[in-house]
């Protein structure tokens, strides 16, 4: 209880010093407006508060900056130390490259792209349209491969979900990576093997790993470019508007942009110099399922 003070100005600084402390805030209630507050212990057992909102990192308000951001390393009282890894930002810069990369040897060698889907859902109708319906099947059997590796993928991260849960700290939130790597690995290394169901198996394996990756990371889809040229443009026009620009959504898909691009010039001199015959798409596992293990 506040101890009575005759003076106004001195009980009003007490009220106001004794409603800032985090110690006398109530154990429940409405959270504050400002921010919440989250509260870690020390080695030594002091308690250090701070608002949720400062673990945001550079990247601003980006879906990526909600990821893998705050404090690296963790003290013993919240469940050992977390694996280092690399920045959200530098995953998916790595992921759109390796997907512009992918994009180029599918669209030089089939002719389609195996994680596009806008243009075989338009295929796919314009075929049915006419009649076509050989044609119109093994653009269905693409976009169901698709479908089956992304459900495929959501439902062993669900089961890896519940068997963590009671006990499990926050360093295990990607362990399902460990059962997807080596399934996208198979599945682009035994496509480079076949001749017949080649795309609808590599549509299989990117359907493991894009939709994965992409929510694991924030929501920033990694492969695709029209969603990042629609940010940067807004946020280009706003700024001509007199609208502060948020330089960190806009870094992330510029930089995702760039990534793919450069993805992609690398696939074409890639297959200039290694020829037709090389396993393009087991290189290309290898790589992905290193990715994916490293996710933070």
């Amino acid at each position: 209880m506040a101890p009575k003070l005759k003076k106004k100005p001195l009980r009003l600084l007490y009220l106001l010093a004794a409603a800032s402390s985090p110690r006398s805030a109530p154990a429940s209630g409405p959270a504050s407006p400002v921010g919440v507050f989250r509260r870690r212990r020390r080695p030594n057992g002091d308690v250090l508060s701070r608002p949720a909102f400062a673990l945001r990192t550079e990247l601003g308000s980006a879906p990526l900056s909600t990821r893998g951001g705050g404090d690296r390393s963790r003290s013993a009282g919240d469940g050992g130390p977390s694996k280092p890894s690399l920045p959200p930002l530098a995953f998916a810069s790595l992921f759109g490259f390796l997907g512009g990369c992918s994009h180029v040897i599918c669209n030089r060698y089939f002719d389609v792209y195996t994680s596009l889907l806008t243009g075989h859902y338009l295929n796919l109708s314009t075929l049915a349209a006419e009649g076509n319906w050989r044609k119109a099947a093994w653009r269905a059997s693409i976009l169901g491969s698709y479908v089956g590796g992304t459900a495929l993928a959501r439902a062993v991260e669900v089961r890896c979900e519940r068997s963590a849960e009671g006990g499990a700290d926050a360093a295990t939130k990607n362990g399902h990576f460990k059962l997807l790597a080596p399934m996208a690995l198979a599945s682009l290394a035994i496509a480079d093997r076949l001749a017949d169901a080649k795309v609808a198996l590599l549509a299989f394996g990117y359907g493991l790993i894009y939709p994965s990756v992409t929510f694991a990371l924030g929501g920033t889809i990694l492969h695709l470019m029209t969603g990042h040229t629609n940010n940067v443009s807004r946020q280009l026009g706003g700024s001509l508007a007199g609208k502060p620009m948020n330089r960190g959504a806009t870094k992330a898909s510029l930089c995702t942009l760039a990534s793919v691009f450069s993805g992609a010039v690398f696939g074409v001199k890639l297959m200039g110099m290694l020829g037709k015959e090389f396993p393009y798409f087991t290189v290309l596992g290898l790589i992905y399922a290193t990715a994916m293990l490293l996710l933070p």
